[in-house]
């Protein structure tokens, strides 16, 4: 699964995040979690505002993932100050 996301995810430059997701799923074999890791290198590499907005409305909790993943970033020294 691993592989498969990191080989799918090589195309940030060149793929919208959809469209790098919808190939890593296409794939095949266990496509949910090749599909999740896709779309967490993906959103990584791409950033927040390159996945959909109708993707993230429907993200449960999102407000507190927003808030843990901006906590992580300042401890790791990469967030706002």
């Amino acid at each position: 699964s691993v592989p498969i996301a990191l080989y799918a995810a090589r195309d940030c430059r060149r793929r919208s995040f959809s469209e790098i997701v919808e190939r890593a799923i296409e794939a095949g074999g266990d496509s949910d979690t090749i599909g999740s890791i896709t779309g967490q290198v993906a959103g990584v590499a791409l950033g927040s505002q390159s996945i959909p907005r109708d993707l993230m409305a429907r993200l449960r909790d999102r407000d507190l993932l927003a808030a843990t993943a901006e906590q992580l970033a300042k401890a790791a020294g990469a967030g706002p100050s």
